[in-house]
C-alpha cells in the first residue's frame, strides 16, 4: 500500500493523474502526465522529494529548454557586446522601457511604453515571435508607434522602413494612397524642402502639391 497519496497534485511540470506498476524493485509509481504531453509512470520516491525541495521535474523536456537557452545567451555570446544580434535587441527593448538611465528611456518607457510580459521574462517567447533578425541591415521596429512592445506591434524592419513610420511623419493621400511626405517627395520626384514649401508656405493642395511639374532649373536629376 502507498503511504502518501499523490492523485492529483502538481509537482514540478509533472501532474499526478493516478497509481501505476510497480518497478521490478518494489518501488511504486504513479502516472503523470508533463506540461509537454508526455505520459510516463514516475518513481514515488522521485516525486516526494522533488516536492520537499521545490524542484523542477519533468520527462526530460526542462533540462532540454535550459540547454537550448544556455546555447543562445551563453553559447552565442559571440556577437553585439555579448550576445546574439536577437539577444542584444531584446535586452535594448527592456532597457528602453524600464531603465530611466538609458539615453531614449523618455521616448519609451517615459510615454508608457511597455513590454508584454511574456517577453519581458523570456527571451526564448520573444524569439518565438519575432524569428532570426534578417539581414544586419534590420533592427527590432513597432508598427504602430505609440503601441507597446508585442508579437502584433512588432517587426524587424530596415533603416529606410523606420524613418518611414515616425511618429512626427505628416501623412499625405492622394488617389487613394497614404504615404509619409518623405515618401510622396521620393516617388513624384521633388525633394522634400520644395514639397512641404508647397504645402506650407504656398498653401496648395495635396493634390496641386503633387502634381504640378518641377521646374526645370530645380528638377531632380535622375
Amino acid at each position: 500500500m502507498r503511504a502518501v497519496n499523490l492523485d492529483g497534485r502538481q509537482i514540478g511540470r509533472w501532474t499526478v493523474m493516478y497509481p501505476g506498476p510497480r518497478k521490478p524493485d518494489g518501488r511504486a509509481t504513479w502516472i503523470c502526465r508533463c506540461e509537454c504531453g508526455t505520459v510516463k509512470a514516475v518513481a514515488c520516491g522521485c516525486l516526494l522529494t522533488a516536492q520537499r525541495h521545490g524542484r523542477i521535474v519533468s520527462c526530460g523536456c526542462y533540462r532540454k529548454e535550459r540547454m537550448f537557452t544556455a546555447r543562445l545567451t551563453h553559447g552565442n555570446a559571440r556577437g553585439i557586446k555579448g550576445g546574439s544580434p536577437e539577444y542584444v535587441a531584446w535586452q535594448r527593448m527592456k532597457q528602453r522601457c524600464y531603465y530611466p538611465g538609458e539615453r531614449q528611456f523618455a521616448n519609451y518607457g517615459g510615454r508608457g511604453i511597455t513590454v508584454c510580459p511574456e517577453w519581458r521574462e523570456s527571451f526564448l517567447a520573444f524569439l518565438a515571435d519575432v524569428g532570426k533578425r534578417p539581414s544586419a541591415k534590420h533592427s527590432l521596429d513597432r508598427i504602430d508607434t505609440s503601441g507597446h512592445y508585442e508579437p502584433s506591434n512588432v517587426r524587424w524592419a530596415t533603416h529606410r522602413e523606420q524613418s518611414l513610420n515616425k511618429r512626427n511623419n505628416r501623412l499625405l493621400t492622394f488617389m487613394g494612397e497614404t504615404h509619409p511626405l518623405r515618401e510622396w517627395a521620393r516617388l513624384r520626384g521633388i525633394s522634400v524642402p520644395a514639397l512641404e514649401n508647397r504645402l506650407n508656405a504656398y498653401g496648395w493642395t495635396v493634390e496641386r502639391a503633387l502634381t504640378q511639374p518641377v521646374g526645370p532649373s530645380r528638377q531632380r536629376k535622375h
